[in-house]
């Protein structure tokens, strides 16, 4: 399990990018993703989201208020501007 140290790091690295989760766990702790706990992912959802349509992880407070087409995936507030 990450500490909220490792974690704070992972976010870091993720933030403003459009790196995958899975690339940068191995990368950063040579640990897979399917081994990153339930509350390692609602501690990461707390700070940034991975937006539906651009693929870039954002914060939180940039999360726009509608749904993906799917309506199952959030998106970004400049994804909005151009649905």
């Amino acid at each position: 399990m990450l500490t909220t140290k490792q974690l704070d790091k992972l976010i870091d690295a993720l933030r403003g990018s459009c790196e995958s989760l899975e690339n940068t766990l191995t990368s950063y702790y040579a640990i897979d993703y399917t081994d990153l706990s339930i509350e390692a992912h609602q501690y990461i959802d707390d700070f940034i989201f991975n937006c539906a349509w651009c693929g870039w992880w954002c914060e939180v407070d940039e999360m726009s208020e509608k749904l993906s087409e799917q309506e199952t995936e959030t998106i970004c507030e400049n994804c909005e501007l151009y649905s």
